[in-house]
């Protein structure tokens, strides 16, 4: 596993500084963590349509690493990692890292600035619960808001940002301020989930491990995407202590281990 990590980062800064691959010079550069499939195991399953150009470029960087590793390619797992987006509006510029559920929600949006969610869910091969809890993050932004049921718009400018009555001023703000909150921790949660995947390979194959070591590991993952998402020590430990309550983990004498299935 480990030998993963140390593989990807030499093979994305091999691919990205060679010349005849040309991959820094892309509108999409992307980098890879490639897990070999015999030592991992089975991530969750789920399907996500990407954008055709983002599509495009991975297949760039795929027909890279067949030239460089001959008789190996890639799958790759389109609902995994993250994106380092630039948004650009009438009245502001943000830059975010999201999964890539939701860059792909937003990227939608210019195209045309007003989808609901079964247009999105249909393009996307996305169910709509999990859109609707995506789109949250969205909303907390302040760049979508819902018109009508389902139905979302790009808010363009701050000043055209949905107001409420006079009469329940409060309870909007109330309810804006959950949902910021509550998609906020989705959001976390998601990034957390990612972290679990490595995790359940690392004590697949090393058995049992401490706090410690599990934290070093997983930063060296992290910092193989686009920017790294980072997890405290403490974090962690609430985590995995939340995981051991849930039954998917043990902890003995310093240690953390799967439970035998």
């Amino acid at each position: 596993m480990l030998k993963d990590v140390y593989d990807s980062k030499r093979i994305n800064a091999h691919l990205h500084s060679d010349p005849n691959f040309n991959l820094d010079r892309q509108q999409f550069p992307s980098m890879a963590m490639i897990l070999s499939a015999q030592f991992w195991p089975p991530f969750k399953e789920e399907t996500l349509e990407l954008p055709s150009f983002v599509k495009e470029h991975l297949q760039i960087y795929t027909k890279a690493f067949e030239t460089l590793k001959g008789n190996r390619t890639l799958s790759w797992k389109p609902h995994l990692g993250s994106v380092n987006i630039d948004i650009e509006l009438k009245d502001r510029k943000i830059n975010l890292t999201v999964s890539p559920t939701h860059a792909t929600i937003i990227w939608h949006f210019q195209t045309k600035n007003q989808w609901t969610v079964e247009e999105l869910s249909q393009l996307m091969h996305v169910p709509a619960t999990v859109l609707r809890r995506k789109i949250a993050f969205w909303q907390s932004q302040g760049m979508l808001r819902e018109v009508s049921t389902d139905s979302f718009l790009l808010v363009e400018e701050s000043a055209t940002r949905s107001r409420c009555p006079v009469a329940p001023d409060m309870v909007c703000e109330d309810e804006e301020t959950e949902s910021a909150m509550a998609s906020a921790h989705d959001q976390r949660e998601e990034e957390l989930q990612v972290f679990w995947s490595y995790i359940v390979g690392m004590l697949t194959n090393l058995d049992l491990m401490p706090l410690d070591r599990i934290h070093q590991m997983l930063k060296m993952f992290a910092s193989q995407g686009p920017t790294a998402v980072e997890c405290s020590l403490q974090e962690l430990r609430h985590f995995l202590d939340r995981k051991v309550r849930e039954h998917k983990l043990l902890f003995s004498g310093g240690f953390y281990r799967l439970p035998k299935s």
